[in-house]
């Protein structure tokens, strides 16, 4: 692909870092540039991981994470860590902090050598921040309540989010090549990708449940810099 750059454009089950990526991760690289100008609080954090949401390896990690979780739903699964903590940070001490030192060593967030103890070391700050990266939350090394939500959601649940974003994927058949853009839709992001890495990454306005962003894999053969745009009624209102 050398004048065509291949778009895929997709909505997973979960947001896809949580499905591309299982297990230890390498050190986050400022590879991306920050997106510029004001997006909307929900989504104006952006994930600085040079980590593709979706590359040639994903499908081949989607199934071998799912052999892991099958076997781990088997075993009974991950501890729930107690609602009621509200959050954890750095510097905090306690059994709920050991409880989230065992819970995220069983995904390999955590090194194995590092499970005991009640400190919130730097270590589990890396380790928390691993798995944002992999929910696509906001990398903070804290937990907050939609880390603790992404931490409590069960086995069995994870394995139907992956189980239909692996159906999904298949059916889009997406052919990779050196360089490659992918709209995120749950996320509302869009990653520029170039010799396996995140080079730019952007927030991105997407669909409605009453007229929806389609999902799609076909090539860029044209951009169109500063396009004219009308403003909507609803927003000149």
């Amino acid at each position: 692909m050398h004048k065509s750059i291949m778009i895929a454009a997709m909505a997973l089950a979960v947001a896809a870092p949580a499905i591309a990526q299982v297990g230890p991760k390498p050190p986050l690289k400022s590879a991306v540039t920050p997106t510029s100008g004001q997006a909307p609080a929900a989504v104006s954090r952006v994930s600085q991981s040079p980590l593709p949401t979706l590359d040639e390896g994903t499908v081949e990690r989607i199934a071998g994470a799912m052999l892991s979780l099958s076997a781990l739903e088997v075993q009974g699964g991950w501890p729930t860590l107690p609602p009621s903590v509200g959050k954890l940070a750095p510097g905090a001490r306690g059994p709920d902090v050991a409880l989230l030192r065992r819970r995220l060593v069983i995904t390999e967030d955590l090194p194995a050598a590092l499970a005991e103890g009640d400190a919130y070391d730097d270590a589990l700050v890396a380790a928390v921040r691993r798995f944002q990266v992999r929910h696509g939350l906001p990398e903070t090394g804290s937990v907050g309540a939609k880390t603790f939500a992404a931490l409590n959601v069960p086995v069995g649940k994870r394995l139907r989010q992956l189980a239909a974003s692996l159906d999904r994927l298949v059916a889009m058949d997406v052919h990779f090549g050196q360089r490659y853009v992918v709209v995120n839709l749950p996320a509302a992001s869009a990653e520029a990708i170039e010799g396996d890495e995140v080079v730019r990454r952007y927030v991105t306005v997407v669909g409605k449940p009453d007229r929806p962003s389609p999902t799609l894999t076909t090539y860029i053969t044209a951009v169109n810099l500063n396009p004219t745009w009308t403003v909507p009624l609803s927003i000149m209102q």
